[in-house]
């Protein structure tokens, strides 16, 4: 039972921290924003699966690196 207590409380500390590193991708870029009009086509489109809720996220994240690529270049130097 004592080798199960460590793993248990490295695996509650990685969740968490996953956790709060979504919540600062959220809250800091323009991630939600850029979902919201991603969503907002396509249901003006007339479609509600396609493409699927993945596929959105995936380009609303691929679109928020790009937007946000100069900061941090800038940021950077």
């Amino acid at each position: 039972m004592s080798e199960a207590q460590p793993t248990i409380l490295a695996l509650l500390a990685v969740t968490a921290g996953l956790g709060l590193l979504v919540l600062a991708v959220a809250t800091t870029t323009a991630f939600v924003k850029v979902s919201i009009v991603l969503f907002l086509v396509r249901n003006a489109l007339g479609t509600q699966t396609i493409p699927p809720n993945v596929v959105l996220y995936a380009a609303a994240m691929i679109l928020t690196m790009f937007v946000s690529a100069p900061v941090a270049e800038q940021t950077y130097d």
